[in-house]
């Protein structure tokens, strides 16, 4: 079983179908929280496909989502890599930025096609680019509600503990300049 806490909602990202819907929250999953992107159930019972991200990779998505949001896809582009699953080739046919440089996963925001059209996808590959965990593929819709709801959770937060944990609601911080959140909240 999960274990599993929603300790904020933030935003729903999209209405998927009347059993689930993508949300933003912050959520513990065990003992680590984290901003997490995912599908949801109306009972938040079984979490569906998605991705939790650190404050870190949230900052550096927050960063990198208007470049998906103002790409303009060429149907003739080709892949930059291909994703190999037996024998089929999935290509990748951009790569936005990587969500962080350390560890066995590293997230990043890429166009690939799954099959169904070239789409934004947000998921965490390992080092050899040859396998991956389950994520979430977004439309500019979307990225634009993700980043809109990134920038508010990150001006309206301001971190005071060192294991993660979020406080909401100083005022002071509203008036600071992004880059000023960002060294605050990120550095």
């Amino acid at each position: 079983m999960f274990d599993y806490e929603i300790i904020k909602h933030i935003q729903n990202v999209s209405e998927n179908s009347i059993k689930n819907r993508m949300e933003l929250n912050y959520v513990r999953w065990g003992k680590y929280k984290r901003f997490d992107i995912r599908y949801w159930d109306n009972e938040y019972k079984k979490p569906g496909k998605g991705i939790a991200l650190t404050k870190e990779e949230s900052l550096e998505l927050f960063k990198i989502l208007p470049l998906a949001i103002n790409y303009k896809i060429n149907v003739n582009q080709s892949p930059v890599r291909y994703y190999c699953i037996d024998d089929t080739k999935i290509p990748i046919l951009d790569v936005f930025g990587q969500l962080s440089n350390a560890g066995s996963f590293i997230a990043e925001l890429t166009l690939i096609d799954w099959g169904y059209g070239a789409k934004i996808d947000l998921r965490k590959w390992n080092n050899t680019k040859q396998m991956c965990k389950k994520g979430v593929t977004l439309t500019k819709k979307e990225c634009q509600t993700l980043h809109a709801a990134l920038s508010k959770e990150h001006m309206q937060a301001e971190l005071i503990t060192e294991n993660n944990d979020i406080c909401v609601g100083n005022p002071s911080i509203l008036s600071k300049s992004v880059s000023d959140v960002e060294k605050q909240l990120f550095l």
